[in-house]
């Protein structure tokens, strides 16, 4: 499905902040995009847990 309201997130924006925006927007992935609005990334939700599992943190909502 595709939408003109599209959620993205930025390099510099934290783990938890990415998930939280996936998490809220029921959405499974993020475009990263620059200052100007360039893609120049991706993150997903499978990236996220990934990320806070292997880093030791806690998985909870």
């Amino acid at each position: 499905m595709m939408t003109r309201s599209v959620h993205t997130c930025q390099p510099t924006d934290t783990l938890a902040a990415a998930a939280k925006l996936m998490w809220e927007h029921d959405i499974g992935a993020l475009p990263v995009v620059d200052q100007v609005g360039h893609v120049v990334g991706m993150i997903t939700d499978r990236d996220a847990c990934m990320a806070a599992y292997t880093r030791g943190d806690a998985l909870q909502h």
